[in-house]
């Protein structure tokens, strides 16, 4: 490599320079070839096939920037997929310095060739950032998962012409994972986007039912349901298959039953009271799923368990036993709460469905072995729901418009199923909870269902013999009480959330103050001051109890998107431009602030009388 490749190397990606270093003291040698065009610049070549113009590949460059121009124009993140010698991204980085660029080389002979042969100054550039060479096949995978966030913003995908034909097995490998991370980043983005304000406002305002309820991780005694079976019943459409093995489980006391989300109305529409149901959903349709069963008293009987994040409507409505669970999105119990111990709860981490949320929670309870029924995740014959299930608000079948946008899976015996990217990524998170528990048997006997890694395909009717030969004796969740929690430390740190609560309106003024000034300022000096006043008065915020807990979980999604903005900043010359930027960005974020404290601090302190009261 050049000596001033290998400083900027090691000045800003390390890594890379550390893996080449490695390689050559191994002896190591590339196998592209580097050399001049006939006309302009460098081309190269693998095996005779060349990666670019052998006769003027400045000019190639040239017309190939030309061809993107107009949709490079459109996006804010540029990811550039193969460098070849680099000419069509110097000339995108002259034509748009203010995009953000991402660099991503398959192959590890190209650039080391590309950092012998030029100068990498055309990546000293405020633009770029991040560069990734691939020395292991698996490397894409992991670099996608971690610069997800990247794909956030509008991302355009520039692929090198040659590399498909060059590198064809990497690039499919790399477009196969590349799409699932921009999609997956997607729905993680839109999932909190859509439920970051419920998340925390919910628990908030469940807060004093969560401390007078047991909490099933550890109300229960710890070995109660060791070894023991569970026999956990969604609401897919294979319910229907099994409904009377089902019965007779529970009726034999086979297994401990537990609905999960709406599977609780295709066990009470055919006469089947499980040992309790789960549920957690923060959305406004979840007091729906439980009409049913609370108009025909059968929630005075089954017992809720319940994610602490839960649409408040639910819990509210249901008048008989419940239990509670904190969920890894409830910032209110994990601020005030703590066991008599001295430990902090227990907490079960969200997952996109109630399902996989049920599969921690019960083995984190000992249990043996977790059966699922129900759990499709595809749509067999177009249908959405178990038979027995009817909601005013969804139809139990697919429309056409459902249907036009299913992708493939592959079901339990193997066969082709259509499902969709969001029942995939619960089937993911499913397999992600299985992995983390192996000494639980993990057993799908959903027939036509989805194929779920780590749990074993075996029907129903087979288990009888097997895991279910045994008779449990009954359980009634009903019969525990709350007791693990210390009321002394719930008050003291309702103190300290009031106190912090109180003093925020002043913050909110200071900045509001700040902000104005900066928009009306001309001096250069008296901005650059600002500047620094601005960014005192917002740690005086953001490091408040109130703020951290409430605010900044309801806006987690805008705060991302302001540091993004922060981190840009940085690199503006023009003082007023960035003086204008900052009070634009920061204002927005300010202003939801303040409009969601109005409402947050009126149910705290909602939640603070009542309990102080006691």
């Amino acid at each position: 490599m050049r000596t001033n490749n290998v400083l900027y190397l090691k000045k800003t990606f390390p890594h890379i320079r550390n893996e080449y270093k490695k390689m050559e003291e191994e002896g190591y040698e590339p196998q592209i070839k580097v050399e001049e065009a006939k006309k302009q610049g460098l081309t190269a070549s693998l095996n005779g096939e060349y990666l670019h113009s052998r006769y003027n590949p400045k000019r190639e460059a040239e017309k190939l920037v030309e061809q993107h121009k107009d949709h490079l124009a459109s996006y804010s993140h540029i990811f550039f997929y193969g460098m070849g010698m680099g000419d069509h991204i110097e000339r995108v980085l002259d034509l748009f310095p203010d995009k953000k660029v991402t660099v991503y080389e398959p192959s590890v002979d190209m650039f080391y060739q590309l950092s012998v042969s030029k100068d990498l100054e055309f990546l000293n550039n405020q633009s770029i950032r991040n560069l990734f060479v691939e020395f292991e096949e698996s490397q894409p995978l992991s670099f996608i998962n971690n610069h997800y966030n990247n794909f956030k913003e509008q991302t355009y995908l520039f692929v090198h012409p040659s590399y498909p034909r060059v590198f064809l097995e990497k690039y499919k490998l790399f477009l196969q994972w590349f799409r699932e991370g921009v999609a997956n980043s997607r729905s993680t983005l839109k999932t909190t986007l859509s439920f970051q304000k419920y998340w925390v406002l919910n628990s908030l305002i469940n807060f004093k039912e969560t401390v007078e309820t047991p909490n099933i991780l550890h109300d229960i005694p710890k070995d109660f349901f060791k070894d023991k079976v569970a026999l956990t019943v969604a609401a897919g459409p294979s319910v229907d298959y099994d409904i009377d093995y089902i019965k007779k489980i529970k009726e034999e006391g086979r297994a401990y039953v537990f609905a999960v989300g709406s599977g609780i109305n295709g066990l009470i529409n055919n006469g089947i009271i499980p040992d309790g149901v789960f549920s957690y959903d923060p959305w406004k349709n979840n007091p729906k799923v439980f009409r049913n069963v609370v108009e025909n008293n059968y929630d005075l009987e089954i017992p809720l368990i319940f994610g602490t994040s839960i649409h408040p409507d639910v819990v509210n409505m249901y008048r008989g036993p419940k239990l509670h669970m904190i969920t890894s999105q409830d910032t209110s119990s994990e601020k005030l709460l703590r066991l008599k111990n001295g430990e902090n709860p227990d907490v079960v981490h969200d997952a996109p469905s109630i399902a996989a949320l049920t599969i921690s929670a019960l083995a984190k309870l000992g249990f043996q072995h977790i059966l699922f029924a129900g759990q499709n995740l595809s749509y067999p014959d177009k249908k959405k729901y178990s038979e027995s299930i009817k909601y005013e608000h969804t139809s139990s079948e697919l429309n056409e418009e459902e249907l036009e946008g299913l992708i493939e899976s592959v079901d339990v015996e193997g066969a082709k199923v259509k499902t969709t990217r969001g029942f995939i990524n619960t089937k993911t998170q499913i397999e992600g909870y299985i992995k983390k528990f192996p000494s639980v048997n993990f057993v799908n006997t959903t027939k036509k269902g989805i194929h779920i890694e780590g749990a074993t395909f075996l029907p129903i009717e087979s288990l009888f013999n097997d895991i279910m030969s045994t008779r449990l004796e009954s359980v009634n969740l009903a019969s525990f009480e709350a007791t693990s929690y210390e009321n002394k430390y719930v008050k003291s740190q309702l103190e300290v959330m009031k106190s912090g609560g109180e003093i925020l309106p002043e913050f909110f003024n200071s900045i509001s103050y700040k902000l104005k000034k900066l928009s009306e300022e001309t001096s250069d000096h008296k901005v650059q001051k600002l500047f620094g006043e601005l960014d005192k008065a917002f740690k005086d915020m953001t490091s408040n109890e109130f703020y951290r807990v409430y605010l900044l979980p309801m806006n987690r999604v805008k705060y991302d998107l302001l540091v993004s903005h922060n981190n840009e900043f940085k690199f503006e010359q023009d003082i007023f431009k960035k003086a204008e930027l900052t009070t634009k960005h920061y204002s927005e974020f300010l202003n939801l602030c303040i409009k969601d404290y109005e409402v947050t601090y009126k149910h705290f302190l909602e939640t603070y009388n009542f309990i102080m009261k006691k």
